[in-house]
């Protein structure tokens, strides 16, 4: 792994001071990197079933930094496929140079810790937003809400042509931001 720390401090501690950036939005996603099922010569690669579904590989978690409309890989971790996302990260989210206070994680129910929310609210100073579920009473009320103001626009991905959107900007961070439990 000397190869990701040489990275990692390679962005850190060179390409975001010469590039002037500093992200204050940070996002955590893990990722499956799969391999040949077949070859067992993949150091360190996991074998897993996942849905009825057999696969060799890693798992790749990667913390990135928004900037304006495009972003950065600040911090990477890898590890075996069988790691839970937030055990695979939950090291680099203690430690990472990157979170700076006031700043904000986006991520997604993979990382849901209380222990981990609280860390970086109370220590690092770091505020964490989590997307709702359709199932959630803040998402059916803030859909509820959105629907009394009217102003629906058709997605801008073209992938997504059956959905609607709305930009709520004081529901969203109501929505989103989360709070010491």
């Amino acid at each position: 792994m000397n190869g990701l720390l040489s990275i990692n401090t390679y962005v850190q501690d060179y390409l975001c001071p010469k590039l002037d950036v500093q992200p204050c939005i940070h996002i955590l996603d893990c990722t499956k990197v799969l391999v040949n099922l077949d070859n067992d010569n993949y150091e360190n690669s996991s074998v897993v079933k996942i849905d009825g579904e057999t696969m060799r590989g890693y798992k790749l978690g990667v913390l990135r930094g928004v900037l304006d409309d495009s972003g950065i890989a600040e911090e990477i971790v890898f590890g075996t496929l069988k790691t839970h996302d937030m055990e695979q990260c939950r090291q680099m989210l203690r430690t990472t140079s990157c979170f700076q206070e006031n700043d904000i994680w986006i991520n997604d129910r993979g990382f849901l810790s209380r222990e981990m929310v609280n860390y970086l609210k109370k220590v690092r100073k770091v505020d964490t937003y989590l997307p709702a579920k359709e199932n959630m009473t803040l998402y059916q009320d803030a859909v509820k809400l959105a629907a009394t103001n009217g102003k629906w626009q058709k997605h801008p991905n073209r992938k997504r042509k059956e959905q609607d959107i709305m930009l709520r900007c004081a529901c969203a961070l109501f929505i989103m931001r989360s709070y010491i439990i």
